[in-house]
């Protein structure tokens, strides 16, 4: 029963957060993302989404005298995702993450996410039980759970730093996923994610911190 208290303390965060604004701005609205993802050679899909807690604008002088800016989130994400490894089992996974992200004056970033969360695997395959008075039975949607950490690289584009009109981002992921204890163990996989993300400003719209500093 606690692993489903966790799963509705989880979707609930997923259903009342998230976002990243279009800059420089005071108010951020819901940002989705969606990603094709590959497990080592296993395929999956992913969707999630981000709510930005801080934004730190940072302006530097060139040595041309010109200026850069560059952008420094701070956010809390949600995922929830799975993954099919044929003839072995399905992993289901629902995470939530605190998310630093680098974007340059010409929407280019980077960003670096722990997550916390857990996963359900389900076999691929018939499993039967066997009842205490001898009789034999299938048993439907076979697998455990299990806590499920991991570590987030991402890299991409967000076309609205240059143009707040255009509400899309292109990014790719690569991520060290683990679940724990497996097999009194840990067993990781890596994970490699190519997707995009579209925002929704006038959707669960909130004000956010802009921060500015001079160099």
């Amino acid at each position: 029963m606690k692993y489903w208290n966790l799963v509705w303390f989880l979707l609930l965060a997923t259903l009342n957060s998230y976002a990243q604004s279009a800059y420089p701005g005071k108010e951020s609205g819901l940002n989705v993302h969606a990603s094709v993802l590959g497990a080592l050679k296993y395929p999956g899909l992913k969707i999630g989404a981000d709510y930005l807690l801080v934004s730190k604008m940072v302006v530097k002088a060139k040595r041309n005298g010109e200026q850069k800016t560059i952008y420094r989130n701070r956010s809390i994400t949600t995922n929830l995702g799975f993954y099919h490894h044929e003839d072995y089992n399905a992993n289901l996974f629902l995470q939530t993450g605190y998310q630093w992200q680098r974007i340059n004056q010409n929407g280019w970033f980077s960003g670096f996410e722990p997550q916390i969360g857990i996963s359900r695997t389900i076999i691929d395959g018939t499993v039967y039980r066997v009842g205490d008075d001898g009789a034999v039975s299938k048993r439907k949607l076979a697998g455990d759970f299990y806590f499920a950490p991991s570590l987030t690289v991402s890299f991409g584009k967000d076309f609205s730093i240059k143009n707040p009109d255009n509400p899309l981002s292109l990014f790719t992921k690569a991520t060290l996923f683990t679940n724990l204890p497996y097999n009194n163990f840990v067993v990781g996989r890596v994970m490699v994610e190519v997707g995009a993300g579209y925002k929704f400003s006038n959707l669960m719209t909130h004000k956010i911190k802009i921060k500015q500093r001079f160099k």
